[in-house]
């Protein structure tokens, strides 16, 4: 097939606004060697990137920004300690030999009490890699625009925490839950509105809560005061722009 991207598929697809003339082509994440497989060579640049996804026929091309951009384990150059650490398996089927990934830590993480709080460096807006959004321009052919995954609440306050450390803290302290539940929703909703603002960006998309394969795996009401609160300013400012957000749950959500 020949790749003929077109971002407003999508968006009538998403918004109800009549039908495409195919169905749109999107997938949120590709684990990086299925793209090295496909295209042929490395996809180690943003140029690599975004010829995956017109390769791959793909109407959009995945782009991360705000906080996956320094929780992870190397960015050493903001000075802020990683969340997540590079862990050594065999994880594909389809290669010989142990590769590394950035993994988040179960047990205890980065914020574990009120001290690691008060001693952790937040980051601010000015502290992320904006460059992938700056330069998708340079890249992205005719008709093609960028989802940014942004806007995650609930994710960087169970990884900052560790999931276990977060789970037990949400019964022993839960005011410390909330501090940094907090802190993240300052930091999010000040990032999205940078990223919508990208000639690039098309639309957004953030992981919202976890599920069970059979419910949801928190009670209702720390999503309600937390994660779902956070996403209205957001949401909002994006509808303003003319710019969909999908609010991704992660796991079955059929009950």
């Amino acid at each position: 097939m020949e790749p003929s991207p077109d971002s407003s598929r999508v968006k009538k697809a998403l918004m109800c606004d009549g039908e495409p003339d195919r169905v749109p082509l999107v997938e949120l994440g590709i684990d990086k060697e299925i793209k090295e497989r496909f295209v042929g060579h490395p996809v180690d640049t943003l140029e690599d990137d975004i010829d995956f996804w017109v390769k791959a026929g793909c109407d959009f091309a995945i782009l991360s920004a705000g906080t996956r951009t320094v929780m992870g384990p190397r960015h050493e150059q903001v000075g802020i300690r990683g969340v997540k650490e590079d862990l050594s398996a065999h994880y594909s089927a389809n290669s010989e030999g142990t590769s590394a990934r950035a993994q988040a830590r179960e047990g205890k993480g980065l914020v574990a009490t009120r001290e690691d709080f008060c001693s952790f460096r937040w980051p601010k807006p000015d502290d992320f890699d904006w460059s992938g959004l700056k330069n998708a321009h340079k890249y992205l052919p005719r008709g093609m625009k960028a989802i940014v995954a942004i806007g995650c609440v609930f994710m960087p306050a169970w990884q900052l925490m560790g999931l276990e450390t977060f789970c037990y803290t949400l019964y022993d302290d839960e005011e410390l839950v909330s501090r940094v539940f907090q802190r993240i929703i300052d930091i999010q909703p000040k990032s999205f509105l940078r990223a919508i603002g990208y000639d690039c960006v098309a639309q957004c998309g953030c992981r919202t809560i976890y599920l069970t394969p059979r419910a949801c795996s928190l009670i209702p009401s720390t999503f309600a005061n937390t994660s779902f609160r956070s996403t209205r300013r957001p949401g909002r400012s994006a509808t303003s722009a003319d710019c969909p957000t999908s609010c991704i749950p992660t796991g079955c959500c059929t009950e």
